[in-house]
């Protein structure tokens, strides 16, 4: 018994003086982001696309099957598309981390009505949950965190409208 933890010592000896181990913590690559925050990312910037596309198709295949209400989300963006003229986008996101079956994550997103009756431009701060299926990870569920309205004179420039639309 003996034997086996002097041997094993003396590797670890070994694997230090190579330089095959930080002697420090500090002295580590700091890590890149996990597979799951990338694919969790990725559904998100699809979701976006759907969601600027105006198809609750597209948008719909980044939810998971069980997901809470997914049904009447489906009936509010197909209702949705038909009367508003909206953009969105990606301010920022923070990967939260990963407890087995879900994922989670804060975005701050913007969504751009300018070409609404009464122009708005406005962001939102998210919780986002994702689900891993059997065909990867999927969006679950979300809660808003925070909104605000931003000032058009703040927002950047203005954009044309994308479709024409009988009110």
């Amino acid at each position: 018994m003996k034997r086996g933890l002097i041997g094993s010592g003396l590797v670890l000896v070994a694997v230090c003086a190579l330089g095959l181990w930080p002697a420090d913590a500090q002295e580590r690559e700091p890590a890149g982001p996990s597979n799951t925050e990338v694919l969790v990312e990725a559904v998100l910037k699809r979701q976006i696309a759907g969601l600027n596309a105006e198809s609750a198709d597209a948008v719909m295949l980044c939810f998971h099957r069980g997901a809470p209400d997914r049904d009447g989300l489906r009936k509010v963006l197909v209702n949705q598309f038909r009367v508003r003229d909206l953009r969105y986008s990606l301010r920022e996101s923070k990967f939260l981390g990963e407890d087995g079956r879900y994922a989670y994550m804060r975005t701050w997103q913007r969504v751009d009505g300018r070409n609404e009756k009464i122009p708005f431009v406005g962001e939102t701060e998210e919780l986002l949950v994702f689900k891993k299926g059997r065909g990867g990870w999927k969006a679950w569920t979300s809660a808003r965190l925070d909104k605000r309205k931003i000032p058009l004179t703040e927002a950047g420039p203005e954009r044309g409208p994308r479709k024409h639309r009988r009110r």
